[in-house]
Protein backbone atom coordinates (compact mmCIF):
# COMPACT_ATOMS: atom_id res chain seq x y z
CA UNK A 1 0.00 0.00 0.00
CA UNK A 2 2.98 2.36 0.90
CA UNK A 3 4.34 0.93 -2.42
CA UNK A 4 1.78 2.39 -4.73
CA UNK A 5 1.63 5.67 -3.25
CA UNK A 6 5.12 6.63 -3.32
CA UNK A 7 4.63 5.32 -6.57
CA UNK A 8 2.27 7.81 -7.24
CA UNK A 9 3.51 10.89 -5.43
CA UNK A 10 7.16 10.16 -7.42
CA UNK A 11 5.40 9.86 -10.63
CA UNK A 12 6.51 12.32 -13.28
CA UNK A 13 3.93 14.85 -14.66
CA UNK A 14 3.54 15.83 -17.78
CA UNK A 15 5.02 18.81 -17.16
CA UNK A 16 8.12 17.66 -16.01
CA UNK A 17 8.43 15.64 -19.45
CA UNK A 18 7.23 18.74 -21.83
CA UNK A 19 10.44 21.05 -20.07
CA UNK A 20 12.79 18.08 -20.36
CA UNK A 21 11.64 17.51 -24.00
CA UNK A 22 12.26 21.33 -24.73
CA UNK A 23 15.13 22.22 -23.14
CA UNK A 24 16.59 19.43 -24.85
CA UNK A 25 15.17 20.56 -28.49
CA UNK A 26 16.65 24.48 -27.76
CA UNK A 27 20.27 22.80 -26.66
CA UNK A 28 20.39 20.72 -30.02
CA UNK A 29 19.28 23.65 -32.61
CA UNK A 30 19.96 26.85 -31.40
CA UNK A 31 23.36 28.86 -31.40
CA UNK A 32 24.47 32.01 -30.85
CA UNK A 33 25.29 32.32 -34.70
CA UNK A 34 21.27 32.31 -34.95
CA UNK A 35 20.95 35.88 -32.73
CA UNK A 36 23.62 37.15 -34.78
CA UNK A 37 22.10 36.30 -37.52
CA UNK A 38 18.73 37.86 -36.73
CA UNK A 39 20.76 41.37 -36.26
CA UNK A 40 22.60 41.21 -39.29
CA UNK A 41 19.10 41.01 -41.19
CA UNK A 42 17.31 43.92 -39.11
CA UNK A 43 15.03 41.22 -36.89
CA UNK A 44 15.86 43.17 -33.52
CA UNK A 45 12.56 41.41 -31.58
CA UNK A 46 13.73 38.26 -33.01
CA UNK A 47 17.39 38.53 -31.50
CA UNK A 48 15.58 39.04 -28.71
CA UNK A 49 13.43 36.11 -28.29
CA UNK A 50 16.44 33.99 -29.80
CA UNK A 51 18.99 35.48 -26.70
CA UNK A 52 15.92 33.94 -24.50
CA UNK A 53 15.83 30.97 -25.41
CA UNK A 54 19.07 30.42 -25.03
CA UNK A 55 19.17 31.64 -21.35
CA UNK A 56 16.74 29.31 -21.11
CA UNK A 57 18.24 26.13 -22.32
CA UNK A 58 21.39 27.65 -20.58
CA UNK A 59 23.56 28.41 -23.82
CA UNK A 60 26.19 31.68 -23.17
CA UNK A 61 26.44 34.02 -25.88
CA UNK A 62 29.54 35.49 -26.71
CA UNK A 63 30.14 38.90 -25.35
CA UNK A 64 29.89 40.93 -28.70
CA UNK A 65 26.99 39.37 -29.87
CA UNK A 66 25.68 40.24 -26.35
CA UNK A 67 26.50 44.04 -26.47
CA UNK A 68 25.20 44.31 -30.34
CA UNK A 69 21.95 42.85 -28.45
CA UNK A 70 21.92 45.56 -26.18
CA UNK A 71 22.83 48.28 -28.27
CA UNK A 72 19.46 47.37 -30.15
CA UNK A 73 17.60 47.03 -27.40
CA UNK A 74 18.22 50.67 -25.91
CA UNK A 75 14.70 51.92 -25.14
CA UNK A 76 14.09 54.61 -27.39
CA UNK A 77 14.81 51.93 -30.33
CA UNK A 78 12.24 49.51 -29.21
CA UNK A 79 10.08 52.64 -28.68
CA UNK A 80 10.48 53.33 -32.20
CA UNK A 81 10.29 50.11 -33.80
CA UNK A 82 7.20 49.57 -31.58
CA UNK A 83 5.46 52.75 -32.03
CA UNK A 84 5.25 52.37 -36.07
CA UNK A 85 4.30 48.70 -35.59
CA UNK A 86 1.47 49.32 -33.41
CA UNK A 87 0.08 52.53 -35.14
CA UNK A 88 -0.16 50.46 -38.16
CA UNK A 89 -1.70 47.18 -36.33
CA UNK A 90 -4.41 49.76 -34.60
CA UNK A 91 -5.28 51.82 -37.24
CA UNK A 92 -5.41 49.30 -40.68
CA UNK A 93 -5.92 46.24 -38.79
CA UNK A 94 -2.78 44.54 -39.94
CA UNK A 95 0.77 44.47 -38.87
CA UNK A 96 4.45 42.96 -40.12
CA UNK A 97 5.32 42.62 -36.05
CA UNK A 98 4.27 40.96 -32.86
CA UNK A 99 3.71 44.99 -31.38
CA UNK A 100 1.50 45.81 -34.24
CA UNK A 101 -0.83 42.52 -34.08
CA UNK A 102 -0.76 42.92 -30.71
CA UNK A 103 -1.88 46.55 -30.88
CA UNK A 104 -4.55 45.44 -33.28
CA UNK A 105 -5.90 42.72 -31.45
CA UNK A 106 -6.33 45.38 -28.61
CA UNK A 107 -8.52 47.81 -30.69
CA UNK A 108 -10.46 44.37 -32.08
CA UNK A 109 -11.36 44.07 -28.60
CA UNK A 110 -13.41 46.98 -28.57
CA UNK A 111 -16.97 47.59 -30.66
CA UNK A 112 -14.69 49.43 -33.52
CA UNK A 113 -12.04 46.71 -35.04
CA UNK A 114 -15.00 44.43 -35.71
CA UNK A 115 -17.40 47.16 -37.00
CA UNK A 116 -14.26 47.96 -39.31
CA UNK A 117 -13.54 45.34 -40.87
CA UNK A 118 -17.26 43.85 -41.72
CA UNK A 119 -17.39 47.42 -42.82
CA UNK A 120 -14.63 46.93 -45.32
CA UNK A 121 -15.56 43.38 -46.22
CA UNK A 122 -19.43 44.24 -47.08
CA UNK A 123 -18.15 47.14 -48.95
CA UNK A 124 -16.35 45.65 -51.26
CA UNK A 125 -18.91 44.22 -53.70
CA UNK A 126 -19.82 47.96 -54.38
CA UNK A 127 -16.48 48.21 -56.08
CA UNK A 128 -16.59 45.32 -58.02
CA UNK A 129 -14.55 43.74 -55.29
CA UNK A 130 -15.14 40.00 -53.70
CA UNK A 131 -15.15 40.48 -49.83
CA UNK A 132 -12.52 38.01 -48.10
CA UNK A 133 -15.47 35.85 -46.17
CA UNK A 134 -12.35 34.80 -43.66
CA UNK A 135 -11.83 38.21 -42.40
CA UNK A 136 -15.64 38.85 -42.23
CA UNK A 137 -16.38 35.45 -40.73
CA UNK A 138 -13.56 35.96 -38.14
CA UNK A 139 -15.14 39.96 -37.25
CA UNK A 140 -19.07 38.11 -37.41
CA UNK A 141 -18.05 35.88 -34.14
CA UNK A 142 -15.67 38.73 -33.05
CA UNK A 143 -19.26 40.99 -32.91
CA UNK A 144 -21.23 37.91 -31.25
CA UNK A 145 -18.78 36.27 -28.80
CA UNK A 146 -19.45 40.39 -27.31
CA UNK A 147 -23.20 40.44 -27.40
CA UNK A 148 -22.90 37.00 -25.68
CA UNK A 149 -20.47 38.35 -23.26
CA UNK A 150 -23.33 39.29 -20.18
CA UNK A 151 -24.98 35.92 -20.72
CA UNK A 152 -21.24 33.93 -20.31
CA UNK A 153 -20.66 35.64 -17.46
CA UNK A 154 -18.15 37.45 -19.83
CA UNK A 155 -16.35 34.11 -20.52
CA UNK A 156 -17.03 34.93 -24.15
CA UNK A 157 -14.67 38.04 -24.15
CA UNK A 158 -11.88 35.39 -23.85
CA UNK A 159 -12.67 33.52 -26.83
CA UNK A 160 -13.41 36.72 -28.70
CA UNK A 161 -9.75 37.82 -28.05
CA UNK A 162 -8.09 34.75 -29.31
CA UNK A 163 -10.57 35.43 -32.45
CA UNK A 164 -9.09 38.83 -32.74
CA UNK A 165 -5.40 37.67 -32.58
CA UNK A 166 -6.36 35.01 -35.30
CA UNK A 167 -8.09 37.58 -37.29
CA UNK A 168 -5.31 40.10 -37.42
CA UNK A 169 -3.13 37.75 -38.20
CA UNK A 170 -5.17 36.24 -41.29
CA UNK A 171 -5.27 40.21 -42.57
CA UNK A 172 -1.55 40.22 -42.00
CA UNK A 173 -1.04 37.30 -43.78
CA UNK A 174 1.36 35.68 -41.37
CA UNK A 175 -1.39 32.56 -40.09
CA UNK A 176 -0.43 28.78 -41.69
CA UNK A 177 -2.19 28.64 -45.18
CA UNK A 178 -3.82 25.54 -43.60
CA UNK A 179 -4.92 26.99 -40.25
CA UNK A 180 -6.53 29.52 -42.04
CA UNK A 181 -8.21 26.76 -43.98
CA UNK A 182 -9.29 25.16 -40.77
CA UNK A 183 -10.83 28.19 -39.62
CA UNK A 184 -12.55 29.33 -42.56
CA UNK A 185 -14.16 25.56 -42.54
CA UNK A 186 -15.23 26.40 -39.07
CA UNK A 187 -16.59 29.78 -40.53
CA UNK A 188 -18.52 28.25 -43.38
CA UNK A 189 -20.64 25.92 -41.08
CA UNK A 190 -21.45 27.92 -38.36
CA UNK A 191 -22.25 31.45 -40.55
CA UNK A 192 -25.18 31.68 -42.76
CA UNK A 193 -24.78 34.61 -45.15
CA UNK A 194 -28.09 35.67 -45.90
CA UNK A 195 -28.92 38.07 -43.31
CA UNK A 196 -25.27 39.55 -44.25
CA UNK A 197 -26.72 39.84 -47.64
CA UNK A 198 -29.67 41.43 -47.17
CA UNK A 199 -27.73 44.49 -45.60
CA UNK A 200 -28.35 47.24 -47.50
CA UNK A 201 -25.33 50.14 -48.38
CA UNK A 202 -27.08 52.70 -46.09
CA UNK A 203 -27.31 49.94 -43.31
CA UNK A 204 -23.27 49.35 -43.13
CA UNK A 205 -23.10 53.14 -41.22
CA UNK A 206 -26.17 51.29 -38.77
CA UNK A 207 -23.54 49.99 -36.25
CA UNK A 208 -26.93 48.44 -34.47
CA UNK A 209 -28.13 47.00 -37.61
CA UNK A 210 -25.28 45.91 -38.44
CA UNK A 211 -24.64 43.78 -35.22
CA UNK A 212 -28.07 42.29 -35.66
CA UNK A 213 -27.57 41.13 -38.78
CA UNK A 214 -23.91 39.69 -37.61
CA UNK A 215 -26.08 37.77 -34.95
CA UNK A 216 -28.55 36.79 -36.60
CA UNK A 217 -25.73 35.09 -38.85
CA UNK A 218 -23.82 32.92 -36.47
CA UNK A 219 -24.70 29.65 -35.10
CA UNK A 220 -22.72 29.84 -32.07
CA UNK A 221 -22.73 26.19 -31.24
CA UNK A 222 -21.33 25.59 -34.66
CA UNK A 223 -18.59 27.75 -33.88
CA UNK A 224 -17.08 26.03 -30.86
CA UNK A 225 -14.19 24.27 -32.81
CA UNK A 226 -13.04 28.24 -32.99
CA UNK A 227 -14.11 29.59 -29.41
CA UNK A 228 -12.20 26.84 -27.71
CA UNK A 229 -8.99 27.55 -29.90
CA UNK A 230 -9.42 31.47 -28.73
CA UNK A 231 -10.32 30.73 -24.95
CA UNK A 232 -6.94 28.76 -25.29
CA UNK A 233 -5.03 31.95 -26.98
CA UNK A 234 -6.58 34.20 -24.00
CA UNK A 235 -5.36 31.86 -21.42
CA UNK A 236 -1.95 31.56 -23.00
CA UNK A 237 -1.68 35.24 -22.85
CA UNK A 238 -2.92 35.25 -19.34
CA UNK A 239 -0.19 33.19 -18.39
CA UNK A 240 2.67 34.75 -20.69
CA UNK A 241 2.11 37.93 -22.15
CA UNK A 242 -0.06 39.06 -25.84
CA UNK A 243 3.09 38.76 -27.97
CA UNK A 244 2.79 34.64 -27.07
CA UNK A 245 -0.46 34.63 -27.37
CA UNK A 246 0.70 36.08 -31.10
CA UNK A 247 3.49 33.53 -31.73
CA UNK A 248 1.40 30.71 -31.08
CA UNK A 249 -1.23 32.03 -33.87
CA UNK A 250 1.48 32.64 -36.46
CA UNK A 251 3.32 28.98 -35.87
CA UNK A 252 -0.18 26.61 -35.19
CA UNK A 253 -0.85 24.37 -38.06
CA UNK A 254 -4.20 23.68 -37.21
CA UNK A 255 -6.51 23.88 -34.09
CA UNK A 256 -5.45 21.52 -32.35
CA UNK A 257 -2.03 22.88 -32.17
CA UNK A 258 -3.50 26.26 -30.62
CA UNK A 259 -4.73 23.76 -27.48
CA UNK A 260 -1.35 22.08 -27.44
CA UNK A 261 0.48 25.34 -26.99
CA UNK A 262 -1.61 26.11 -24.20
CA UNK A 263 0.42 23.36 -21.96
CA UNK A 264 3.20 25.03 -23.72
CA UNK A 265 2.54 27.91 -22.24
CA UNK A 266 1.50 26.37 -18.47
CA UNK A 267 5.11 24.86 -18.20
CA UNK A 268 7.24 28.24 -19.89
CA UNK A 269 4.93 31.41 -19.42
CA UNK A 270 6.39 34.61 -20.90
CA UNK A 271 9.21 32.12 -22.64
CA UNK A 272 6.52 30.89 -24.59
CA UNK A 273 7.30 32.73 -27.96
CA UNK A 274 10.84 32.24 -27.40
CA UNK A 275 10.64 28.39 -27.71
CA UNK A 276 8.61 28.80 -30.54
CA UNK A 277 10.98 31.16 -32.33
CA UNK A 278 13.42 28.70 -32.10
CA UNK A 279 11.49 25.27 -32.60
CA UNK A 280 8.52 26.54 -34.65
CA UNK A 281 5.52 23.87 -34.97
CA UNK A 282 8.02 21.14 -33.26
CA UNK A 283 7.62 22.54 -30.09
CA UNK A 284 3.46 21.46 -30.30
CA UNK A 285 4.31 17.89 -31.42
CA UNK A 286 7.00 17.34 -28.63
CA UNK A 287 4.30 18.64 -25.98
CA UNK A 288 1.54 15.94 -27.88
CA UNK A 289 4.28 13.23 -27.32
CA UNK A 290 4.89 14.10 -23.80
CA UNK A 291 1.37 14.21 -22.91
CA UNK A 292 0.51 11.19 -24.59
CA UNK A 293 3.65 8.98 -23.22
CA UNK A 294 2.91 10.24 -19.50
CA UNK A 295 -0.82 9.14 -20.10
CA UNK A 296 0.31 5.45 -22.22
CA UNK A 297 2.74 4.84 -18.96
CA UNK A 298 -0.36 5.66 -16.62
CA UNK A 299 -2.61 3.06 -18.50
CA UNK A 300 0.10 0.60 -18.18
CA UNK A 301 0.28 0.91 -14.92
CA UNK A 302 -3.10 0.85 -13.99
CA UNK A 303 -3.55 -2.22 -16.16
CA UNK A 304 -0.97 -4.09 -13.80
CA UNK A 305 -2.50 -2.81 -10.61
CA UNK A 306 -5.69 -4.15 -11.81
CA UNK A 307 -4.13 -7.61 -12.79
CA UNK A 308 -2.41 -7.77 -9.50
CA UNK A 309 -5.84 -6.37 -7.88
CA UNK A 310 -7.37 -9.46 -9.59
CA UNK A 311 -4.80 -11.80 -8.38
CA UNK A 312 -4.64 -10.76 -4.30
CA UNK A 313 -8.38 -11.66 -4.67
CA UNK A 314 -7.73 -15.13 -6.69
CA UNK A 315 -5.04 -15.75 -4.49
CA UNK A 316 -7.67 -14.88 -0.92
CA UNK A 317 -10.14 -17.13 -2.20
CA UNK A 318 -7.98 -20.07 -2.80
CA UNK A 319 -6.45 -19.98 0.72
CA UNK A 320 -10.16 -19.52 1.99
CA UNK A 321 -10.76 -23.05 -0.01
CA UNK A 322 -7.26 -24.60 1.55
CA UNK A 323 -8.66 -23.56 4.63
CA UNK A 324 -12.06 -25.10 4.39
CA UNK A 325 -10.69 -28.42 3.20
CA UNK A 326 -8.45 -29.01 5.81
CA UNK A 327 -9.64 -27.33 8.65
CA UNK A 328 -9.29 -29.32 11.66
CA UNK A 329 -13.40 -30.13 12.37
CA UNK A 330 -13.65 -31.61 9.00
CA UNK A 331 -10.62 -34.07 10.06
CA UNK A 332 -12.67 -35.02 13.29
CA UNK A 333 -15.97 -35.15 12.05
CA UNK A 334 -14.28 -37.99 9.36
Amino acid sequence: MLGGVALLLAWPRPEEDIHREIIAALRAELTPAMIAQALDAGDADGAELLAEAAELAGIGVPKPIADRLAAEMAPWKQAARKAADCGKGAVLGRAAGVAGIACSVVADMTLLGDVRDATVELSKPLRGEEPDSLILGLAAAGLVLEVAAPATGGASLGAKGGTAVLKVGAKSRLIARRLLDEVGGVLSSAIRPGPLKALAPADLADVPRLRRAMGESVDLRRLAPLTEAGTSLARIAEKGALGDAVMVARTARTLDDVKTAEKLASVFGKRTGAVLKVLGAKAFDLVALAVRLVWALLGLCFGALCWLVAGLIALRGMVRLIKRLFRPSSLVGS
